[in-house]
């Protein structure tokens, strides 16, 4: 089978057909499809099919003028120049047959459109997770496009009475483990940080990548630290480039190809790499930057895995353990994934405005824990185990749980070890016969691991490198932090405030009241230090170190700040805030 320019995989042919279909039946529907998969000839040969029922006018929507220009190009190859047009800021073409636009302009290319006395017959809506936002919704209003379909590769499950609104139905899913078969992405090999020699950050990155084979690229927090790190990488006789907002295109297309030609190791980033950009040459990523929404992680981390010729992997260098903390997977519906992104930028927002950034440091994870780990991805990827969001990850280095132990003593009287692709069966038995080299993090992944393969054949593709035997031997340091960590939320829209204090490997006093007028971010915070000093004197500490995660507010009350991935008090506040608004809206 051809498309006129391009034989399609046999999942595009497949998701065209269910497409088809689909919008025949009038419904407003979604394709879900992982990075790297082909989506942009998937739209392209939908517009051509359309267009060659008649002289319809069909309307692309994605997030950015990179993807605009991207997607025209694209739809250029198989419709022709004059077909295409663009619309954005500086490019304003509304009079062609097939139009893409900026989601910024949806409501003023739809006005256009309309002033041309044409209606819109398919609206494409490109990162479908970015639509549910007053300007789309009032430009679906205005446009009312007579058929509609969305794309993405990041939508996944979150409450049911938070919906994407202006979907109702998914065509067609083209999952990881879908594209790990068919050879479209490639395996990937996550590398934690072992604990070993300085934990700065840069020096953290830099043990990890120094070895690194092929062009890579490194995430950092804003303009000024990619500037500063890619110079410190370059010192180190590791050349490296930064691309970032305030250079031309120009400039950062020399930067690219200067990477891809060999003459730069690595590239370092703020944001421009994490969506809509194809370089399925990269070799390896290094996520130094911990970012808090889900979304986000998934499109950095989906860069890497793209096939390439000559590519066998994708290493991902992993020295805050988002890997622990997100887990991996594409499990789509149609769902609001967008209300912890939401909370996650609003508190972002004020506290950029009320606090300095709270310094970050890399996380250790020990070998038989992040082998554990990786155990459990491949069946994340795949769709066969569940992956929630975990906002502090500071629990998996604990000693497992009497009834962690339990479950998995339960799983090995089973003989479900005996399901995992060898050594890895011999292994996990040889694990339990030593339980002191568990952490509580790595039982849990085990036992996600044991549920799904009683049910489901372990997935083909991905080799998962067994820990060396000597690993087994001498039990791991028992996570004995002594700090008394504490923190406070609350929302704009919320009339409560929740406070934490974590201890010892639990929670140790907890409170949540209505939130008082005129309080700030940085008010709370001081108000749940003052929390923590009070639990920690009636527990007989007299000169507690308390952590919270408020540069501005720890200043104030003489504590320790970390980050709020570094908090566990911090995700366990959010979840007494929603339990406590969700009881009084009953």
């Amino acid at each position: 089978m051809t498309w006129n320019l391009w034989t399609p995989r046999e999942w595009q042919a497949k998701a065209l057909d269910a497409v088809l279909v689909e919008l025949a039946a009038g419904n407003r529907t979604i394709v879900s499809a992982v990075m790297g998969s082909g989506k942009s000839i998937l739209i392209a040969e939908l517009a051509a099919r359309r267009r060659a029922v008649g002289d319809t006018t069909i309307l692309v929507t994605t997030p950015t003028r990179v993807l605009v220009e991207q997607l025209s190009s694209t739809l250029r190859e198989r419709l022709g120049d004059d077909a295409v047009g663009r619309y954005y800021t500086s490019a304003k073409e509304p009079d062609r047959g097939v139009i893409i636009a900026c989601n910024d302009s949806a409501e003023t290319v739809g006005e256009a459109v309309a002033a041309l006395g044409r209606k819109v017959d398919l609206w494409m809506a490109d990162e479908v997770h970015r639509t549910e936002t007053a300007r789309i919704l009032r430009a679906h209003e205005l446009i009312q496009p007579t058929h509609a379909l969305g794309l993405t590769a990041t939508p996944y499950r979150s409450d049911d009475d938070e919906r994407l609104s202006l979907w109702e139905s998914v065509a067609y899913r083209y999952s990881l483990g879908d594209a790990l078969q068919d050879e479209v992405l490639v395996p990937w090999r996550v590398v934690p940080w072992s604990g070993k020699g300085s934990d700065v950050l840069d020096d953290v990155c830099w043990s990890m990548i120094r070895d690194a084979q092929g062009p890579g690229m490194v995430n950092a927090t804003d303009i000024a630290d990619a500037e500063s790190l890619a110079g410190g990488l370059t010192a180190r006789g590791f050349a490296a480039g930064v691309v970032h907002s305030r250079r031309t295109k120009t400039e950062n297309l020399k930067v690219i190809e200067q990477l891809r030609d060999g003459a730069l190791r690595a590239v370092v980033h703020v944001n421009m790499l994490a969506e809509g950009v194809d370089f399925p040459w990269l070799q390896w990523l290094c996520l130094r930057r911990p970012v808090g929404a889900k979304v986000r992680f998934i499109q950095e981390v989906g860069r890497v895995l793209r096939a390439s010729p000559g590519k066998t992997e994708a290493v991902l260098y992993d020295p805050h353990d988002l890997f622990g903390s997100f887990g991996w997977h594409y499990q789509e519906a149609i769902g609001e994934w967008e209300r912890a992104a939401k909370e996650k930028e609003e508190l972002e927002a004020e506290e950029r405005e009320e606090r300095e950034r709270a310094p970050r440091s890399a996380t250790a994870t020990d070998p038989i824990t992040t082998w554990c780990r990786r155990l459990l991805l491949p069946l994340q990827a795949s769709g066969l185990s569940p992956s929630d969001r975990v906002a502090s990850t500071a629990w998996r280095m604990d000693t497992p749980s009497e009834q962690q132990l339990r479950y998995l003593a339960v799983m090995t009287e089973r003989k479900a070890w005996e399901l995992l692709p060898a050594p890895h069966g011999e292994l996990v038995g040889l694990a339990m016969r030593r339980p002191g080299v568990l952490t509580r993090g790595g039982a849990s992944d085990l036992i996600s691991v044991g549920k799904a393969i009683q049910r489901y054949d372990y997935p083909k593709g991905i080799e998962v490198e067994p820990p060396a035997e000597e690993h087994f031997e001498t039990a791991r340091a028992v996570n004995s932090d002594p700090a008394w960590y504490a923190a406070a939320a609350y929302r704009k829209t919320s009339p409560l405030t929740a406070f934490v204090v974590f201890h010892g490997g639990k929670v140790v006093a907890s409170q949540v009241r209505p939130r008082r007028t005129g309080e700030g971010w940085v008010t709370v915070q001081r108000e749940a230090a003052g929390m923590a000093r009070w639990a920690a004197r009636e527990a007989g500490e007299a000169h507690p170190d308390v952590v919270i995660d408020s540069a501005q507010a720890a200043q104030a009350v003489q504590c320790r700040c970390v980050s709020d991935a570094e908090n566990p008090a911090r995700a366990m506040a959010w979840r007494a805030l929603a339990m406590a608004t969700k009881k009084g809206n009953r």
